[in-house]
C-alpha cells in the first residue's frame, strides 16, 4: 500500500512540475537551459528572469557553417571535415569532431534567428524498442515525437543569422537529401531533376546497353500495373540536349555582359563588408593579445596554476589559429575581388567560357542543379524550367528514340523560346 501511494504521489508531483513550467514559459520566463551552441544562459535573479546572450566566439562558427551550407552546398559531412580541420570541436569537447545528429539539429534550430520554442516534444513509449532482455526499465517513454506546432511556446532570443540565410540552408538541406548519390552506379547527367509529364519523378535505369529515364510511377503502384504509359527516354540524348541548349544560354556574350555588370556593382558593397571584417578580425586579434598577456601576469604572480595556465593557453591558440585562417580567408576573397573587377568584360567572358569547356562531369551536374528546377520530359518533348533570366526563362526540346535497345536516336529542336 505504501507502494502505491509513493507512485500516486510522485506523479503529482510531476504533473505540478509540469503545469508550473508551462505557466511560467507561457509568460514570457525562460526557465534553466542548456543554451544551444552559440549562446550562454544567464541565470535568473531575483531582478529579472533567465536569458540567452550570445556567444561571439561560437557564434561566428555558427555563422561560417551556415555560409558553408547555404552558399558553398555542403553536405553534412563535408561540414564535419572542415570543422575538424580547423579544429573546432563540440561545446561540450567529449570528441575531437563533430557528428551528423547535432551539426543536423543546429542547422534546423530556429532559435539562430531569434525563435526559441519550447514544449515542443513530448516523451513516448517507443515503437520499437531495443531488446532489453526483459529486464525491468523505470522509465517507459523513453522516445520523443514533435508536438503540433500550434502548441508550440515561442521566446524570442537575439538572432545570430538573418532569415534568409536560414531558410537558404534548409532549401539546401532538402537539395541535399534530394540529390544524394548512395549507391549510384552510372552517371546521370539530370538525376533527381527530370519529371515525367504525369508529375511523377523520371529514374534511371539501364535497359540493354543504354541509359534510360523511366517513370517511377511503376515503381509507387508495384504490384499493381502502372498507370502512366509514357515511355522511357534515352539518357545520352536527353543529358545532351540539355547540356547543349544550356552552353547555347552561356555562350550568349550579351547575356554574360549584362550579368558580369550586375555582379560587378554588387562586388563594391561587398567590399565594403570584408573591409568591416578585417576591422573586426584586427579587434579580436588585439583582445587575444590583451588577454595572453593577463593570464601570463597571472600565472608569474602565482595567481594561477600552471594546469590553468596551460588549459587557457591551449584554446587561446585554437582560438587564434581560426583567426589566422579567417585572414586567410578574407585575403583570398579579397584578392578575387580585386582581380575580377579589374577584368575587361569580354575577357572575363572568355575565361568563364574556356573552364566550362573543360568541365568534368561533377560540375556540369552542379551547374545545371543550380540553374534548372525541373525538366518536365515525354519522348517527344522536353520542357526545362530553371532560375534563367526572363529572356531566356523555358527551352523546348524534342526527341524520339527509335528503339529500347537502339545505339542511336534521332532528336531535333521544336521550339526555343
Amino acid at each position: 500500500m505504501q507502494g502505491v501511494f509513493h507512485e500516486y504521489e510522485r506523479i503529482k508531483i510531476a504533473e505540478r512540475m509540469r503545469r508550473g513550467k508551462l505557466g511560467k514559459t507561457r509568460d514570457g520566463k525562460l526557465l534553466g537551459y542548456n543554451p544551444p551552441y552559440g549562446y550562454n544562459y544567464i541565470l535568473k535573479t531575483k531582478d529579472r528572469n533567465g536569458y540567452f546572450v550570445v556567444n561571439q566566439v561560437e557564434a561566428e562558427i555558427v555563422r561560417k557553417i551556415f555560409n558553408w551550407v547555404a552558399n558553398d552546398g555542403y553536405s553534412i559531412r563535408k561540414v564535419i571535415k572542415k570543422l575538424y580541420e580547423l579544429k573546432i570541436y563540440p561545446k561540450k569537447k567529449k570528441r575531437d569532431f563533430w557528428t551528423k545528429g547535432p551539426l543536423t539539429r543546429l542547422l534546423k534550430n530556429e532559435t539562430y534567428i531569434g525563435r526559441h520554442f519550447y514544449y515542443k516534444t513530448e516523451c513516448v513509449v517507443p515503437k520499437n524498442p531495443k531488446d532489453f532482455n526483459g529486464k525491468y526499465k523505470k522509465i517507459k517513454k523513453s522516445s520523443r515525437k514533435d508536438r503540433p506546432k500550434d502548441q508550440w511556446i515561442l521566446y524570442k532570443c537575439p538572432s545570430i543569422i538573418d532569415k534568409e540565410s536560414f531558410y537558404k540552408v534548409q532549401r539546401q538541406l532538402e537539395l541535399n537529401q534530394k540529390y544524394a548519390k548512395r549507391n549510384k552506379k552510372y552517371n546521370y547527367l539530370l538525376s533527381g531533376l527530370v519529371k515525367c509529364t504525369c508529375g511523377v519523378t523520371r529514374v534511371g535505369q539501364k535497359g540493354g546497353n543504354h541509359l534510360y529515364y523511366r517513370c517511377a510511377d511503376r515503381i509507387y503502384n508495384y504490384p499493381l500495373p502502372p498507370k502512366c504509359k509514357e515511355g522511357s527516354i534515352n539518357v545520352r540524348v536527353l543529358d545532351n540536349l540539355v547540356w547543349k541548349h544550356v552552353i547555347k544560354l552561356v555562350n550568349n556574350r550579351d547575356l554574360l555582359t549584362k550579368q558580369a555588370k550586375k555582379w560587378l556593382s554588387s562586388q563594391q558593397i561587398s567590399n565594403k563588408v570584408e573591409d568591416t571584417r578585417a576591422e573586426n578580425i584586427k579587434d579580436q586579434l588585439a583582445k587575444l593579445d590583451e588577454e595572453e598577456r593577463k593570464y601570463l601576469q597571472a600565472f608569474g604572480a602565482r595567481l594561477a596554476s600552471f594546469d590553468v595556465y596551460e588549459k587557457q593557453m591551449k584554446d587561446l591558440k585554437a582560438r587564434r589559429q581560426r583567426i589566422s585562417t579567417e585572414i586567410v580567408e578574407q585575403k583570398s576573397v579579397q584578392n578575387q575581388a580585386n582581380f575580377l573587377s579589374g577584368l575587361n568584360i569580354k575577357e572575363l567572358c572568355r575565361k568563364v567560357l574556356g573552364k566550362i569547356n573543360q568541365w568534368d562531369f561533377s560540375k556540369k551536374e552542379q551547374l545545371l542543379r543550380k540553374i534548372i528546377d525541373k525538366v518536365i520530359a515525354s519522348q517527344n518533348l522536353a520542357i526545362v524550367r530553371g532560375h534563367i533570366p526572363v529572356e531566356y526563362k523555358e527551352l523546348n526540346v524534342a526527341l524520339q528514340p527509335i528503339g529500347w535497345d537502339s545505339w542511336s536516336a534521332q532528336r531535333w529542336q521544336i521550339d526555343f523560346i
